[in-house]
């Protein structure tokens, strides 16, 4: 039976690359499965080769649920033992799509319920959704979708009404008549936390530099696409050098801050914003919010200040994997959480990263 979900205005021409992606979801990640999923992969019939490869990739977890019950663990290059050597996922060929664990099946969409309104948006952890965004002109918009019945996950902790604030806050970074940190600014004070007055520059490269650094040392995903990025910019001296790469960036993408903003406006909807971690207030949200923007734009100049003297669309593809590979770490992790932390921790305004 068909429902309708709130989805961005992307999500009907979406399309999983398949075997073409350059760097797929099966890569790094162990993938969850639940017991009823275990069991049916365990019996499945297919042939001898799939079955040992399966029997060898599902390990059970530590304390098994039946939501939780094993994974399917990656091999020793970091990529799933089902992922063929063409980019094609064995499990699927030999059992068609309802084969795969619902998690396979699902990503990089999020199902979301707060008990009013279903909203299905795309992670941008996925490359082909960074592609989708990179040179879109018109702003994102959410539109109403008949989806064939999936169970979606019920966050309880995100009140009624919440879907329009949400709205709210994308109009208001959607505001080009202001540029994308001053709109950032102006989130905070409707979430009701002062950014306090803007920061020196030179402050804000300091500090994401360091946030970064300590974010890669806890991301694997991060230590791949971030490298020695932060590196880059780590002395007080590099920050010449940050100045003529930001002024690089903006020749070979003057319209990087609309690319941001269909980001931080996609990121919004995936995390249900600022609900995405009970833990946090919406002041706390806010500020991670602000950490998330400097690291994007951290890696917009970075990246592709590296990749300058590439062919364009070589220079565009390492933008979009850093970015992807960015996303892998703020929306599978604890990201808001401990962003907001480490701003604490150091002392520090939102509005100091929004000087970048």
């Amino acid at each position: 039976m068909d429902v309708p979900w709130l989805v961005p205005d992307y999500y009907r021409e979406f399309r999983c690359k398949g075997g073409a992606c350059r760097h797929t979801c099966c890569a790094f990640w162990p993938i969850a499965v639940s017991m009823e999923e275990y069991f049916r992969l365990i019996g499945m019939s297919c042939s001898g080769q799939l079955h040992h490869q399966i029997e060898s990739a599902l390990h059970m977890v530590e304390q098994p649920t039946r939501e939780y019950y094993a994974q399917i663990t990656p091999n020793w290059q970091g990529e799933c033992p089902m992922h063929r050597p063409d980019g094609w996922c064995q499990l699927q060929l030999e059992g068609g799509e309802e084969a795969l664990p619902e998690l396979c099946r699902v990503y990089p969409r999020s199902l979301q319920w707060d008990g009013v309104r279903r909203v299905c948006v795309c992670s941008a952890s996925c490359e082909a959704v960074v592609e989708r965004l990179l040179h879109r002109e018109a702003p994102l918009r959410l539109e109403t979708e008949m989806i064939a019945g999936r169970h979606p996950e019920l966050r309880e902790h995100v009140p009624v009404g919440a879907t329009e604030e949400l709205r709210q806050l994308i109009l208001l970074l959607q505001n080009r008549a202001l540029p994308l940190p001053e709109r950032l600014r102006a989130a905070g004070a409707l979430l009701g936390d002062d950014p306090g007055a803007p920061g020196d520059p030179r402050e804000a490269l300091r500090s994401i530099v360091a946030m970064a650094k300590g974010m890669r040392a806890d991301s694997l995903s991060l230590q791949y696409f971030l490298g020695g990025l932060p590196e880059r910019y780590e002395d007080d001296a590099d920050a010449a050098r940050w100045a003529a790469d930001a002024a690089l960036l903006e020749r070979l993408l003057p319209d990087w801050a609309i690319l941001l903003e269909h980001l931080l406006c996609n990121h919004l909807c995936y995390d249900s914003f600022p609900y995405g971690d009970p833990r946090l207030s919406r002041a706390e949200a806010y500020r991670a919010l602000a950490v998330l923007y400097a690291l994007l734009r951290l890696l917009c100049v970075g990246l592709c200040a590296e990749a300058a003297d590439e062919e364009i669309g070589e220079r565009e593809e390492h933008l979009v994997d850093g970015l992807a590979g960015a996303f892998r770490f703020v929306e599978h992790t604890p990201f808001a959480f401990n962003a907001a932390h480490d701003l604490h921790r150091r002392g520090l305004r939102a509005g100091v990263l929004l000087a970048l």
